[in-house]
Order: C-alpha cells, then sequence, then structure tokens
C-alpha cells in the first residue's frame, strides 16, 4: 500500500501485471497501454502494481512500477537455446519475489501482457509453488503469431503452458484476452479456448474540427514506430522515390531514421524526431491528411495497431496494407479503398484524391463513432469488471 494513497478495505483486488518487453518509461504504445490500463484499474478503486526490465528504469518512474525483471535480448543469439535458458532462469526468482509481495488482497488478478516464451516459461515454474486460492489468470494475446513455419514453436509452447496454467488455478480463474475479434474467433476455433475481446484505451486524441489547412499538398504520415520496421521503411521508400507527374502534390512526413531523401520527381519529404513527445505526437494528427500504415500482412493479419486505432478516432484517413487486421477493420464499414497493394501503379494519384472524396471521409465519421463506443478506458474497465465476477463469483 503506498502511503500517499487513500487508505482501501482489504477487499479491494489487486492488479498486477507482468509486462517483460516494456522497455521505455514515457514514450511508445506499449507504455502508453499499460499506463491507461492503470488508469482503467484505479478508476474502479483496484490497487495496481507492475513490473517491468531494468532497462525501463527512469527518475520519472509511474507509482506501482517496479523494475525488477532481466532485460529479453534484442535479437535472437546463435546460441539461441542457451539464451533461452539463461534468461528463462534470471527471470525466475524475480517474478516469484513479485507476486509473494504484498499478498493480503483477497482477490489478485495477474495480467500477463505481451509476454515473450522466456518469461512465461520463467512465470509457470515461479507460479506452480505460490498458494492460488486467492489468484487468478488473465492472459493477453496480440494476434502475434500465426503458428506456421518458424512461429509455430512458440505459438504451440505458449498453448501448452497455458493449459498448464490454467490446470494450477482454480475453475475459472484463467481467462484469455485479445484485442482483436479476428484473432479471438480463430484462436477460440483453433485452441477450443473463448477469449474475451477488449478495447484498445489509450483512444485519448483530440478529433480534428478541420480539414488540415494546405496549399494544394496531400500530407502523409509514416506514423508510430515504424522507422525501426525494415518492411515498412522500404515501402516508403519505393513510393517515395517513385517518379510521377503529381509527386510534387505530396509531402511525405518521416523520421529521420528512415534514412530517406528526396528524389527529382518524387514526393516532397520532411523529416521529424525519431520520438516525438506525446504532444508532437498528437499535433501530427490535427496536421496530415493521411497516415501511412504499410505492414506487413504476413505479421499483421490479426494483430491489432494502436496508431491505426488512433488514427480513426482523430479523424484521420489510414491507408494500409491488403491482408491485415486493419484492412478487415475497414471492410467492415465498406472502405475497402484504403487497403491498398503497395507495389500497384496509381498509388500517389489515390493519395491525392482520397482528401477530396467525400463518401469515403463520411464512412470515416460513421467508423469514428463506432471506434469511440467501445474503444475506451471506461469500456476497458467495464470489461475487466465482468471478469472479476466471472473468475470470483
Amino acid at each position: 500500500m503506498q502511503p500517499n494513497k487513500p487508505h482501501k478495505e482489504i477487499t479491494s483486488p489487486l492488479f498486477v501485471t507482468l509486462a517483460p518487453n516494456l522497455t521505455k518509461i514515457g514514450e511508445g504504445h506499449h507504455y502508453i497501454y499499460n499506463a491507461t490500463v492503470q488508469e482503467a484499474v484505479e478508476s474502479m478503486g483496484w490497487d495496481y502494481k507492475i513490473a517491468v526490465p531494468h532497462l525501463a528504469a527512469s527518475a520519472m518512474l509511474p507509482d506501482g512500477w517496479l523494475c525488477c525483471l532481466p532485460v529479453s535480448p534484442a535479437k535472437t543469439s546463435r546460441r539461441a537455446i542457451f539464451s533461452f535458458l539463461k534468461l528463462t532462469f534470471a527471470s525466475i526468482l524475480p517474478i516469484y519475489g513479485f507476486l509473494t509481495t504484498d499478498v493480503d488482497h483477497k482477490r489478485t488478478i495477474i495480467f500477463l501482457e505481451s509476454i515473450n516464451p522466456f518469461s512465461l516459461v520463467a512465470f509457470t515454474i515461479a507460479f506452480t509453488p505460490i498458494a492460488k486460492n486467492n489468484l487468478a489468470v488473465w492472459f493477453l494475446c496480440r494476434g502475434e503469431h500465426t503458428f506456421s513455419r518458424l512461429n509455430k514453436f512458440r505459438g504451440l509452447l505458449e498453448a501448452g503452458l497455458q493449459k498448464i496454467i490454467k490446470h494450477l488455478l482454480p475453475p475459472g480463474r484463467f481467462k484469455l484476452l485479445s484485442d482483436t475479434e479476428l484473432f479471438a474467433k480463430w484462436y477460440a476455433a483453433y485452441f477450443r479456448h473463448p477469449m474475451t475481446v477488449m478495447p484498445i484505451p489509450h483512444t485519448e486524441i483530440p478529433a480534428s474540427q478541420s480539414d488540415p489547412t494546405r496549399q494544394d499538398t496531400i500530407t502523409c504520415w509514416m506514423a508510430g514506430q515504424q522507422h525501426a520496421i525494415p518492411y515498412n521503411v522500404a515501402i516508403i521508400k519505393k513510393i517515395a522515390h517513385t517518379i510521377s507527374e503529381n509527386a510534387n502534390k505530396v509531402l511525405f512526413v518521416v523520421s529521420e531514421k528512415c534514412g530517406l531523401e528526396p528524389v527529382p520527381g518524387g514526393v516532397n519529404l520532411k523529416k521529424t524526431g525519431s520520438v516525438l513527445t506525446q504532444e508532437q505526437y498528437l499535433s501530427m494528427f490535427s496536421k496530415c491528411d493521411i497516415v501511412l500504415l504499410p505492414y506487413n500482412p504476413a505479421i499483421h493479419s490479426m494483430r491489432t495497431s494502436g496508431v491505426f486505432v488512433e488514427c480513426i478516432i482523430a479523424g484521420r484517413i489510414p491507408v494500409v496494407s491488403k491482408g491485415t487486421w486493419m484492412a478487415s477493420e475497414l471492410a467492415k464499414h465498406h472502405l475497402t479503398e484504403l487497403a491498398v497493394d503497395w507495389h500497384a501503379p496509381g498509388l500517389i494519384d489515390l493519395l491525392i484524391d482520397l482528401p477530396h472524396n467525400e463518401p469515403v471521409k463520411s464512412k470515416l465519421r460513421e467508423m469514428r463513432t463506432v471506434y469511440r463506443v467501445f474503444h475506451n478506458k471506461r469500456v476497458y474497465a467495464d470489461k475487466l469488471k465482468t471478469m472479476l465476477d466471472q473468475s470470483f463469483g
């Protein structure tokens, strides 16, 4: 119990998050997601704490955030098995210590968020000897694995460990969560285990009241941390370097980390810093016409995008890859023209036309209304409260 917080009855639930992949405090969607979940949890009077890696240490560490987990490797080592075992065993005691501190609550939810394989193995080992009468485990699956090729082992490992964790708990205490209906339906059919679809809560984005002021220039923003994804950068580079009669009517706003330079006959380029403050990030939504999201369909066929949801909430036009979760969301609202083949001819002309396409803008306004009803902190909190009642009766 934090001394500067008002006293809570011991019957108030404790919400415990393990976030071993969160490496930056104060920036990025991973941080914003967990910070918003904390706000939703505390809005109901629940207690909250979260374990993050040591690399996330910050002088401005939020209340309830503890840096106690080992750091995941940035890339898979050639000695992958050795690294896996080393990091797994390095995680067991920190996780055990985190879970067995502040255990006086009558109801404790352990929330596994974007957990990696070695941390899940370590959690399962650390969790086994702990008394579980007052515990529930809620596992958030983000649709990151297709259970094919190289991902098959990881996916099946996670599914096997989930069964072990479920078996260790009293009936009804293990819940699977997803933030995409597409993945939830697929997973439930494949593994015969229901999933609860959660909203994306970090959507307090001010909607633009009018179109950006422009001088016959269409501003297209490569939003988020896409500069760290080679696939996305390669797509944007190809389009930026496409020679077109009308390319000078388009401005691409990209991170300086993309390494792009303008070419004669190509689009105009403007570079931003690699890390934007929250104020700068939100400001870009009011300045751009289009948000470019060229994610790889092989990876994002069922995986959500926080930037996409924020784009819709902000009232901006997303252009996404065919075959992605984002494309399926747009199709629900009859906006298939916004899901593109990035290699098809005429893309520059499409980007120029979209901000003037009133039918598209009208359908996007309707989609925004639907998103605002579901994707917010209040609905997220309501979902948590429902699952708490289901878990503990």
